[in-house]
């Protein structure tokens, strides 16, 4: 599980996450919320998939690791 204070590097740069279950996506995190503005207490990071007009929104306890890509 990445820190919520880690998060700032990765911020702009298209990444590679893995999610604990082993899913990967690719993409730009273009978003986060707050661990203290979100209802479950986890911070939320907003993934922007190159190539596709979609966004995915994955929590903190989903986040096995982060690469940076570009």
């Amino acid at each position: 599980m990445i820190k919520e204070s880690e998060i700032e590097k990765y911020m702009g740069r298209i990444v590679r996450l893995i999610g604990v279950e082993g899913t990967e996506l690719e993409g730009r995190i273009i978003n986060m919320e707050g661990s203290n503005d979100s209802d479950n207490g986890q911070y939320c990071l907003v993934l922007q998939v190159d190539g596709k007009n979609t966004e995915y929104g994955i929590y903190q306890n989903e986040i096995q690791s982060i690469e940076v890509i570009d």
